[in-house]
Formats: C-alpha cells, structure tokens, sequence
C-alpha cells in the first residue's frame, strides 16, 4: 500500500538529505526508511515521500542531515496518509518558476483534499469508492423487478448515486406483514450495471434487475391486499460506487485546481510587496509584482480549463 509521509521544510540552505523513519504505532521504535535528497530537481525542497511497503496507521519521523552526516533537525511522529489520485508532486509540477521554498508537501496535499471535494460537488459523484446501506425505493421498483421475470419491459433502476462499481446486497421490506418483520435478503437475482457512457468509468447509476427464479415468497401478510401493496412494500439496495481506479481528466482536474489555489496563496506571501517609495515628501505604494500577475494568469487559465473538462462529467444524477 501507498503511503504519504510529510514533514515541513528545514529552513536552513546547508542541509542535503533526509533521512525517513517509520514505525507501526506513535510510541513504537521508529527504523530507517530511505535517506533521500534534500532538493528536487526543481531546487525545492523535498518534503514528502511515497511508501509503497507502508500500511494504514503507520507513523513517519523524518530527519535532515548537513554533508557531514550530523543531524540538523528531526520531526515527527506523524500519522502518515492514504493517497488518492493525485500526489504532490503531480501538483507541484504545475507550479514552476513559483518560490516553493518553503511552501510544503502537506500544504499542498491540502489543497489536493479541497479539490476532491470541489469535483465531487460540481459532479454530484462521489470519486472515491464508499457503500450505501439499504437506499430504499418504493412498490415501483418491486413491480419492475417481479415484472422482468414474467416478461415484461421495463426492468431498469435508477439508484441515487452513480458511478456503480457493484452491487453488494438487495433486500425486500414489507411493512405490516408478521412474517417479514425484518429485511429479507433477496437472492437469485441477476442484476446487471448499464453502461452507456464511453467515459472511463463511469455509468449513470441505472441497474436492471431479473429474478433467476420466481416465487410467492413475497406475496405474504400485507402484501393480499391489493391496495395496500404501494404502502407496504420496499425494496432496498446495498451497492459501492464511486470510482475505484481515477480517471486522467479527473486527476488532470483536480492538480490544475490544487496547483492554482496553492499558487495563488503561496504567489502572494512570497511575491507581493513594496514597488515603489518617494523620500521627498515620504510616499510610497504597494502592489503585485509582475510574478504574482503571472501566477494569477496561470490560475486563470488553469481554472478555465477546469471548468471546461468537468462539463463532460456534469451530467443530472437522473439523466
């Protein structure tokens, strides 16, 4: 499993590596993880690392050393993070020519959470993987399902969220029915995800639904009186969705709006400030420098393009 560790920039020009230590719990033994370089290519400093071999919960200390071996400063413990989608760097690569300095990888993982929740907003889809439990739908899916396994047209469901990945569980509710006091387990169904989207992924959440074997099982107690069936009957889905694997125009969307918030935050305290002053009559004025005019522009662009690459993704949630 990927794992991010973090820790903030050292602050000091001298330092040239960093040495990563983990441990399974906060109070635990911490071992030598990698040493790695201080700077990236970029000459920006390094303040994360990717553990392939790390597990959810395991804690990371990191330590910065001068040429010689001795140790400049050391922190940690801290947690470290599940990644999804993107990494920093992903976002980092979007922001050159800006003083990065000390603008760290754990900043920028949070505005790489900012963006997950910007897209999943403006999509109305949830883009990590998560369960809903027993999403009911009234008598009218019921007939849809019964109906298919006599025949009839008209089988398709539309659950609430979309994309589907799987659809774990499907329950039958009758309310008033002694027999049926709980939620009955609905087996022998074959359910099936419609897929009519060419975007990786992605479905409109509808699913059709046919009974490998149909019997009365479910005509009891409320269910012989006919005009109280609307009422009485649920049928209840428990099913994942989101996406398991990130699209690349998701991800592309989510680095362009992580790189221009963090470009616009860190663009201002590094960039802006003092431009002119007059000693005769003691004037002076403060504005942007023409780097932070830059860096707004490439937020502008960038910001743009996302609005235009989420129109393919904005469609109803009952389309």
């Amino acid at each position: 499993m990927a794992i991010l560790a973090f820790w903030p920039a050292p602050r000091d020009e001298d330092v040239t590596a960093v040495q990563v230590m983990r441990s399974s719990t906060i109070g635990g033994t911490y071992t030598d993880l990698i040493k790695i370089d201080a700077r990236d290519p970029y000459d920006n400093w390094v303040t994360h690392y990717v553990d392939e071999g790390g597990t959810d919960g395991d804690y990371y200390k990191a330590q910065y050393l001068y040429e010689d071996g001795t140790a400049y400063r050391s922190w940690g413990p801290e947690v470290g993070v599940v990644p999804w989608c993107i990494l920093p760097q992903d976002v980092v690569d979007m922001m050159q020519g800006l003083p990065l300095n000390f603008v760290d990888a754990k900043f920028i993982n949070g505005w790489i959470t900012y963006a997950l929740s910007y897209v999943e907003r403006l999509t109305r889809m949830r883009m990590r993987s998560t369960t809903v439990v027993k999403e009911i739908h009234g008598w009218s899916a019921y007939n849809k399902i019964v109906g298919a396994g006599r025949g009839a047209m008209g089988s398709k469901i539309q659950l609430r969220n979309k994309p589907i990945i799987e659809i774990d569980n499907v329950y039958i509710r009758v309310r008033g029915a002694a027999a049926l006091t709980q939620d009955q387990e609905w087996e022998e169904l074959d359910i099936q995800i419609e897929y009519d989207s060419d975007a990786e992924g992605y479905n409109r959440g509808i699913i059709s639904v046919v009974p490998r074997v149909l019997t009365t099982t479910f005509y009891q107690g409320a269910l012989l009186q006919k005009n109280h069936r609307e009422r009485a009957v649920s049928v209840l889905f428990s099913y994942k969705h989101g996406f398991e694997v990130c699209p690349l125009s998701i991800a592309e969307v989510m680095a362009k709006y992580a790189a221009a918030q963090a470009m616009e935050v860190a663009g201002q305290a590094e960039t802006a400030g003092l431009s002119s002053r007059s000693i005769d009559g003691y004037s002076e004025s403060f504005t942007a420098s023409a780097t932070t005019t830059q860096f707004s522009a490439l937020r502008i662009a960038y910001e743009t393009q996302i609005k235009d690459m989420l129109k393919y993704w904005r469609k109803p949630i009952w389309s």
